[in-house]
């Protein structure tokens, strides 16, 4: 499956096409750059050529930048919506979860923030999809109450990890569409558009 990822949450924005998890193409640019992401799909995907049309859409929800979600998000649906293509979402910290934790391992994502509070989540994962424990706030890390085995992960937790790209966005879709996932099916997840 062909899934074109999109995020503008982070300092870094970007769109990724992959096959079957296989990067075909992908764009990278400092949020602030001036890039759209309707400019940098279609950069993508004349790069990958017309043979390489998605077959789904995978989009960040953040948290982060509200601009960027705001303007990803709004692109993400109407390229689905008018190309009749499913529309996977998942939050920034549901995806950084799944590529570092373990099968079975809950992990407490803090990141970003204002000031001394940051954005806090807990996560369990699995082979596949993650588990949202606690939904994400905006507090003090101390404040935040998880058991102490728990790891922490994030670029506030100390123990700092590459944040998520367009690109495992939209490795996380195709593996769900693979075991048969439909958007629409999802767990801990709010889908923007059914399949």
């Amino acid at each position: 499956m062909r899934v074109l990822g999109i995020t503008f949450s982070g300092d870094e924005a970007s769109v990724a096409l992959l096959d079957h998890e296989r990067l075909v193409e992908a764009k990278l640019m400092r949020n602030s750059g001036g890039g759209t992401p309707g400019s940098m799909v279609a950069e993508v995907l004349q790069a990958a050529g017309m043979a390489a049309a998605p077959q789904a859409v995978a989009v960040a929800l953040g948290p982060g930048s509200y601009t960027g979600i705001r303007m990803a998000v709004s692109f993400a649906k109407t390229f689905a919506l008018v190309r009749g293509l499913p529309l996977y979402a998942w939050s920034d910290h549901a995806v950084l979860a799944v590529l570092q934790g373990g099968v079975d391992e809950d992990l407490c994502v803090l990141h970003g923030g204002h000031g001394a509070r940051v954005y806090c989540s807990q996560w369990r994962t699995t082979d596949l999809l993650p588990t949202l424990l606690q939904e994400a706030q905006l507090c003090a890390p101390e404040s935040f109450l998880v058991a102490a085995d728990v790891r922490r992960i994030g670029d506030r937790s100390g123990s700092p990890c590459a944040w998520p790209t367009a690109a495992d966005f939209a490795r996380l879709a195709a593996r769900a569409a693979a075991a048969g996932i439909e958007a629409t099916q999802l767990l801990g997840v709010e889908p923007l558009l059914p399949a």
